[in-house]
């Protein structure tokens, strides 16, 4: 017998719950038990997700800005909803947290549990500093609007208005995961309605944005234990994050319980291939520990969407580093588009030409077959090679320029591809960066954007002598 979750169809199992019996993640204190006591009613935390949301998604075409060189860089920065707009119908403040809010119930609800005094203390500081997030947040978000309207508007398009829009963007994105964060701090101690809207929404937002992280998985899990039913995102969002933050256990428990054939169908790859995945994951952190002592170089790459750091691997793919670090010396990929960027899967640049059929003249050593290559997972870095046919295959030392950022671990690309770098700070920015797929046909009168670029890249350290960079010419030859 099933339980219905939105389109899909997960199967009734036992009272366990996914972040109460996860030891390796969280241990259990008074606090979260009595949390957990507190939110198995459905109906005090799965109704009140709909009584409005804290943030909604901007439509770009009213908010955005265009990545062209004289306009300011666009935002699809949730907006503070009107509280106006939320169904008047479940806006019940019964729903709210009774130990922060009030002591009534709705109808047919249990009592709630007493608290004891120190959790409702510790719950009241936890949504006190929430609530001051959210203050700061809605202010940043008012200084962008108010300098984006004022750029529409041709009242200020100056180098400065350019500036003070990316910084109050790249402060309001930062803040947005800080609330993220807090909301997250709030419901480990007690129920809070406020709290769980907004983590709702974005975890929503991240998955349509492809965003994961260990907070994300966390907040999916507690919503799941919450008996929250009717959104229908929370349960494959979850399981999904948990593949890619390499949480196997909770990943197979999800899995079990969803209906595969309903699942996206990115999620129904990463449950195929759930134990390569996982070997792979654990290979990476071996390799992970086995390199902790070396120094590796660092990048700073600063997009249309705000700034990335990344990491090189240099012990265990110094040709490819080298070849990078001196292409981005040379200021060779400033200004290149993000040429391709497709949901689950990749953001590719790194081509002069801008559709796929460029290089810099040179081609490099594969090294994905060196005894400690890396593996692809997401966040990483790879070096991207000519195709040999349509069935996945490419000409063996062939790349060039070009370069991924993967959303998805890919299996199949570390026995193909030098895996070269990660992002260490920065895959929200990564994750908003324009879609753009050559193989969907245009739509006619759609009104295509320009795609997201680099604006410019930095070597932020490296060795004062690089490693040799192994050429290879179009005769296969090495030089």
């Amino acid at each position: 017998m099933g339980l219905a979750a939105g389109g899909y169809t997960v199967q009734n199992g036992s009272d366990a719950k996914l972040w109460q019996t996860h030891s390796c993640l969280v241990s259990l204190t008074v606090m979260q038990i009595h949390y957990r006591r507190l939110l198995l009613p459905s109906s005090l935390i799965g109704a009140c997700l709909f009584a409005g949301v804290c943030f909604s998604q901007q439509a770009s075409s009213e908010t955005a800005l265009s990545t062209d060189s004289d306009q300011l860089a666009d935002s699809d920065t949730p907006a503070l909803a009107n509280p106006a707009l939320a169904n008047p119908a479940l806006a019940n403040p019964a729903l709210a947290n009774p130990a922060l809010a009030t002591d009534s119930v709705s109808p047919g609800d249990k009592p709630p549990l007493e608290l004891p005094p120190e959790v409702v203390k510790a719950g009241r500081k936890a949504k006190d500093k929430f609530l001051e997030i959210r203050s700061r947040l809605a202010d940043e978000l008012g200084k962008m609007r108010s300098t984006n309207i004022r750029y529409l508007n041709d009242e200020d398009r100056s180098p400065e208005a350019e500036d003070r829009y990316r910084k109050h963007r790249d402060k309001s994105r930062e803040l947005m995961n800080e609330l993220f964060v807090s909301g997250l701090e709030v419901l480990r101690i007690v129920a809070d309605a406020e709290s769980a809207r907004y983590l709702v929404t974005m975890i929503e937002h991240r998955m349509k944005h492809d965003y994961y992280d260990v907070a994300t998985m966390e907040a999916g899990a507690r919503m799941i234990d919450a008996q929250v039913q009717e959104v229908d995102f929370i349960y494959p969002m979850t399981a999904r994050t948990a593949v890619i933050c390499g949480d196997f256990v909770l990943a197979r428990r999800l899995f079990e319980i969803l209906n595969i054939d309903k699942i996206d169908k990115a999620d129904q790859r990463l449950f195929r291939e759930l134990d390569e995945l996982e070997k792979q994951w654990k290979r990476e952190q071996e390799l992970i520990e086995a390199s902790a002592g070396i120094e590796k170089p660092q990048v700073q790459l600063i997009t249309t969407r705000g700034e990335v750091t990344l990491e090189l691997f240099i012990d265990s793919a110094p040709s490819t580093v080298a070849h990078f670090i001196t292409l981005v010396e040379q200021g060779y990929y400033d200004g290149l588009d993000f040429f391709q960027v497709i949901d689950h899967i990749l953001a590719l640049t790194g081509d002069e030409l801008g559709n796929g059929e460029g290089n810099m003249g040179k081609f490099i050593k594969d090294e994905h077959t060196r005894e400690n290559a890396r593996v692809a997972l997401a966040g990483s870095l790879v070096m991207a090679k000519l195709p040999a046919g349509p069935k996945g295959q490419f000409h063996a030392d062939s790349a060039s320029s070009q370069f991924a950022i993967l959303y998805f671990p890919i299996t199949h690309l570390t026995e193909s591809q030098t895996v070269f770098g990660r992002v260490t700070k920065g895959m929200d920015v990564i994750s908003e960066l324009r879609r753009v797929d050559p193989s969907k046909k245009k739509e006619k009168n759609q009104i295509l954007l320009p795609p997201d670029r680099i604006l410019s890249m930095k070597v932020i350290s490296r060795p004062e002598k690089l490693p040799e960079i192994q050429y290879v010419d179009h005769a296969g030859h090495q030089h």
